[in-house]
């Protein structure tokens, strides 16, 4: 049996590094990489082996005949596909010009065969691109445009903290690798508030659970501003940031 270090590639931001055990070429177990992010092992990547082994996992391309739901899927050949889609765009971009093509992406998993789709769309004449996209990237411009810009610590770092606000988080199962730091955090007097609108596995361990009506914690995000403001509180949180 082998063992080596590896980066898992799921669409999460934690990036954690696993240890892997491998015979024959075949994967049997991921172990956590003791990195900063990857001292606990999540249910995801715990079932790796599963995910790969798995005896019906897709390895050809599948083609639905009629559209909108209707007709069923077959298995074809990888340059089947790669002749339709090849067919496609040719017969767009000939009749309504490349821009007539709109590239949407989701994050998923950033790794190197992602980004090297900007080489083709250059290739093929260019398309049309959307302003962000559905996924993280979204989060992150509300972040920038609510706050100015988008900062956060490190993962290690929330061990360091006096208040921890999960607001519609669930880090207990969501988040397992944040766990060990919010425990250390708690046990040094730390105080843990959950806001949700359903209970769930992190408010049962929370100081203090608010519950909102679900499309209403928008009004309890502005009375929290109005109670900040009332209360010059802007000011002090802005010289603790700083400091």
């Amino acid at each position: 049996m082998k063992e080596n270090f590896t980066v898992c590639p799921r669409n999460c931001f934690g990036s954690c590094r696993l240890k892997i055990q491998t015979q024959d070429g075949r994967l049997l177990k991921v172990l956590p990489g003791g990195s900063p992010a990857g001292e606990v092992l999540c249910r995801r990547a715990a079932r790796f082996p599963d995910y790969v082994h798995n005896p019906r996992r897709l390895q050809r391309p599948m083609i639905r005949s009629g559209c909108r739901g209707d007709g069923e899927f077959r298995s074809c050949s990888w340059d089947d596909i790669l002749r339709g889609i090849q067919k496609k765009l040719s017969g767009l971009k000939a009749s309504f010009g490349a821009q007539s093509i709109l590239m949407l992406e989701g994050s998923g998993n950033m790794g190197v065969a992602r980004h090297s789709q900007w080489h083709f769309w250059e290739a093929f004449g260019g398309c049309s691109l959307a302003y962000g996209d559905l996924c993280d990237p979204a989060a992150q411009e509300a972040i920038r445009l609510s706050l100015g810009s988008v900062k956060m610590n490190a993962t290690q770092e929330v061990a360091k903290a006096r208040l921890i606000v999960n607001w519609g988080k669930n880090p207990f199962f969501t988040h397992p690798q944040i766990m060990p730091y919010v425990v250390k955090a708690l046990g040094n007097g730390a105080k843990l508030v959950t806001i949700d609108s359903r209970r769930n596995e992190s408010s049962h361990g929370s100081d203090l659970f608010l519950q909102p009506f679900p499309g209403t914690d928008g009004d309890l995000a502005l009375g929290l501003c109005r109670l900040v403001l009332d209360r010059n509180l802007e000011a002090v949180s802005y010289t603790h940031l700083r400091a």
